[in-house]
C-alpha cells in the first residue's frame, strides 16, 4: 500500500481492513495508505467498518484534518463463504455520506434510490439472477428448499449479536 501522489489517498487505521483480500480492487482511482503509531501517510480521506465503535480513531483523525470519512460495510453478495474462514468478499459497500442501516442519517445508496439514479431494467435482471442462482450473502450452503407436505416453512431473519445494523436500525434484541 504505497502512496501514489496521482491519486487520492485513503487512510487505514483498521488491521482488519488492511487484511481483505483484493481491497484495492473497489478502490481504483484512490490509493491505499496504513497508518502506523508513528507515522501517518498525508490523506484525502478515512476508510472505517461502518459504525463499529473500533471506527472511533478513524472518524476522530477525519474530524480533526477535516477529512472524508468513507463507511465500508459487506455488500449482499459477500462472498462463497464466510470471511473469518479467509473467503475474499465479493462485493463491499462503500459509503461516503453514512452507511445503507443507519437510520438517523442518509446514506449513499439511500441517495441514489431516491434519485432514480437506476436502470429499473438492469435491477430486474440483476435480481431475477440472485432468485434463478439461489445466491445470499454467504452462499456457502446449498439449499433444497422443496417441502414434503402441507406444513408451512418459516424464514427467521438475523443478525449477528451486537451488530450495528440492529442498533442504527432502531431495533433491538426483541425485534
Amino acid at each position: 500500500m504505497a502512496t501514489n501522489k496521482t491519486m487520492p489517498t485513503a487512510l487505514i487505521f483498521s488491521h482488519g481492513i488492511k487484511k481483505i483480500p483484493h481491497l484495492a480492487s473497489f478502490f481504483p482511482n484512490e490509493e491505499l495508505a496504513f497508518a502506523r503509531i508513528f507515522s501517518v501517510p498525508k490523506a484525502d480521506s478515512v476508510l472505517g467498518w461502518g459504525l463499529r465503535p473500533s471506527t472511533k480513531k478513524s472518524r476522530a483523525y477525519a474530524q480533526k484534518y477535516n477529512l472524508p470519512f468513507i463507511a465500508l460495510e459487506d455488500g449482499f453478495l459477500r462472498s462463497l463463504g464466510l470471511g473469518v474462514d479467509g473467503y475474499p468478499p465479493l462485493s463491499i459497500v462503500v459509503d461516503k455520506l453514512g452507511i445503507y442501516y443507519d437510520t438517523t442519517r442518509p446514506s449513499t445508496l439511500e441517495q441514489f434510490v431516491l434519485a432514480g439514479a437506476y436502470d429499473e431494467v438492469l435491477a430486474e435482471k440483476a435480481r431475477s439472477q440472485i432468485v434463478t442462482h439461489q445466491l445470499s450473502k454467504y452462499n456457502q450452503t446449498l439449499v433444497d428448499y422443496e417441502k414434503e407436505g402441507d406444513e408451512p416453512l418459516v424464514l427467521v431473519i438475523d443478525q449477528t449479536f451486537g451488530d450495528m445494523a440492529v442498533k442504527y436500525g432502531q431495533a433491538d434484541a426483541r425485534g
